[in-house]
């Protein structure tokens, strides 16, 4: 099941829920609560405002979703290499997921940073080359 919360409903195009709207907002927060039910499986991936308070908020909202074993993730975290490249800002070094997954971790001992084991790597690399570094938790 997918669950797509997006503020342009023409970009909508996953099989299962479409809602328009705030990720922040209570009744998105309440219509996806009416999908995913406890016991489900989840993943969820945050990609929206990725400031440090509002993904902060948004694993507030979401982290129920998230059983036993499985991730909540916010997209982006690799900010805070990225503020002192052209176009980059300087609130970039402490206003990005990273901080905010750092800092719910820390509050919350149910949950523990860190990105899945590959099931598979036929490379030479030794980890993963992503856009999402420190931002994965993962619900022990």
């Amino acid at each position: 099941m997918k669950v797509v919360i997006d503020t342009d409903a023409r970009r909508l195009t996953a099989d299962g829920v479409e809602h328009e709207g705030s990720s922040t907002d209570p009744n998105t927060v309440a219509q996806v609560s009416q999908v995913v039910k406890p016991g489900d499986r989840a993943l969820v991936i945050l990609d929206s405002n990725h400031t440090r308070d509002h993904v902060r908020r948004e694993f507030e909202l979401y982290h129920p979703f998230v059983p036993s074993g499985s991730y909540i993730v916010a997209t982006d975290g690799i900010m805070f290499a990225l503020y002192d490249v052209p176009g980059g800002k300087l609130e970039w070094s402490w206003d990005n997921p990273s901080v905010a997954a750092e800092q719910f971790a820390k509050d919350h001992d149910g949950f523990v940073l860190g990105q899945p084991h590959w099931p598979f790597n036929a490379s030479e690399l030794d980890r993963n080359v992503t856009h999402w570094p420190g931002a994965w938790l993962r619900r022990r």
